[in-house]
């Protein structure tokens, strides 16, 4: 559900989401949580050949998830999640882009649910990483919270009083953004109890 305006030449288009909606940030074959700037060694345990790559993105797309539904029961990646991959062209771009539609199909996921598969160059968090995949995925209508943008942690021993560093495993780890954001219908709205749908906006020139 949208509507439109425009102001000084710049379109706005308002998204009324009909449920709660989780945007994830960049998932990459690496821990969720790591330094910055980024310390390779913190990757070297990983394997690096393509389909592992991918898998790991979806174990982490699918941490996500299931963090944003608690405590509601642990779900999997569905035909409510749809994602952007973007796929490097190290080692070949064609050959790395079907492995990428060859694990999806494994997980169960459908070529309609990739926006976008877009080729790029090496990875800033480590140029062994072939893939870096976005996502987002609708959440039951039975989610709430108090606030209409919710944020999105994974777990962690404890976090910095700016929101900026964590600690997990007893290591501290910059982190300049988090897992992801809900956008839903807040409890209530300035004690009304409103339920009607949340809106978030986007602009174009």
């Amino acid at each position: 559900m949208t509507h439109t305006c425009k102001a000084a030449g710049v379109n706005v288009e308002f998204l009324a989401p009909r449920c709660p909606i989780l945007f994830l940030s960049g998932a990459t074959p690496g821990p969720f949580y790591h330094s910055h700037p980024h310390d390779p060694r913190e990757f070297d345990h990983l394997e690096f050949d393509m389909a592992s790559q991918v898998r790991y993105n979806l174990n982490t797309i699918t941490e996500c998830i299931n963090a944003a539904e608690a405590p509601l029961t642990d779900v999997q990646l569905s035909e409510d999640a749809q994602f952007i991959n973007w796929v490097s062209r190290n080692g070949g771009f064609a050959s790395n882009a079907a492995v990428t539609d060859s694990v999806f199909a494994e997980a169960g996921l459908s070529r309609d649910q990739c926006l976008g598969l877009f080729e790029v160059g090496g990875n800033v968090s480590d140029r062994r990483f072939l893939i870096e995949t976005f996502a987002m995925h609708c959440l039951p209508p039975s989610w709430t919270s108090d606030s209409h943008i919710t944020r999105v942690d994974l777990e962690f021993d404890a976090l910095s009083p700016d929101g900026s560093t964590y600690t997990v495993g007893g290591k501290e780890y910059f982190m300049p953004y988090v897992p992801g954001y809900v956008t839903s219908v807040p409890r209530t709205v300035n004690g009304t109890g409103h339920t009607g749908p949340s809106e978030f906006c986007a602009t174009s020139i």
